[in-house]
């Protein structure tokens, strides 16, 4: 049992030590308007809409999305794709929603993870002033 335990906690050492020291690649990033980055953004507005706002208009489509900035070099180890989309409501309402997608913040730190904001809509301020950490 003990050999056990050694072996799985050198294992997490040293794929904790290969992904905090790879440098930061955008490439390993999804574009802003990839299936996969919208869902799971239209997923996190429905948890927040849902648990939290419960406005009664939730966004229901996401239009012209783009990227808006692009870290990936310097000191961070993790790659940031900043983005943002014009999302509709229920009721014909335009908002802003501002979203990052991360290197390495996905499942076990093996895929991307996705951050959203909309603007106006974030009554904890969860992710600053007017969604300023997903900008």
């Amino acid at each position: 049992m003990t050999n056990f335990k050694l072996s799985t906690l050198a294992c997490a050492a040293i794929s904790s030590a290969l992904i905090t020291s790879s440098p930061a690649h955008a490439h390993a990033l999804p574009s802003c308007d990839d299936s996969g980055v919208l869902a799971k953004v239209s997923h996190q507005l429905f948890i927040g809409e849902k648990n939290v706002v419960q406005s009664g208009d939730p966004i229901t489509q996401l239009t012209k999305t783009r990227q808006t900035k692009l870290r990936e070099n310097g000191p961070r180890t993790i790659a940031q794709r900043y983005c943002r989309a014009k999302g509709y409501t229920e009721h014909g309402r335009k908002k802003t929603v501002y979203y990052v997608i991360e290197q390495h913040t996905g499942f076990a730190s093996f895929s991307y993870g996705v951050e959203a904001c909309i603007s106006g809509r974030d009554p904890w301020k969860i992710h600053g002033a007017y969604c300023r950490s997903v900008r």
